[in-house]
């Protein structure tokens, strides 16, 4: 499980970087590395601008300009 938090700019780009909040030392952890690795590229390469175009969403910029998302393994 890893949780990233990231800002968005009005138009969906991302503000800034990514930043691993949980869990807070993976550093040591190989296969922790990986996940938040992976997590970290998910995040850089999504599209966010949908957000800014949705007819129900795109005028409260307040809401989803910070955005804390969990990753987590799908169940077997």
């Amino acid at each position: 499980v890893v949780t990233l938090q990231f800002d968005l700019n009005r138009n969906g780009t991302l503000q800034g970087q990514p930043v691993v909040v949980s869990p807070r030392n993976y550093t040591f952890d190989p296969a922790m590395r990986v996940a938040a690795d992976a997590a970290l590229r998910a995040v850089r390469t999504c599209d966010f601008s949908f957000f800014s175009d949705d007819p129900v969403v795109g005028d409260h910029y307040e809401f989803w300009r910070h955005i804390e998302y969990t990753f987590t393994p799908p169940s077997s």
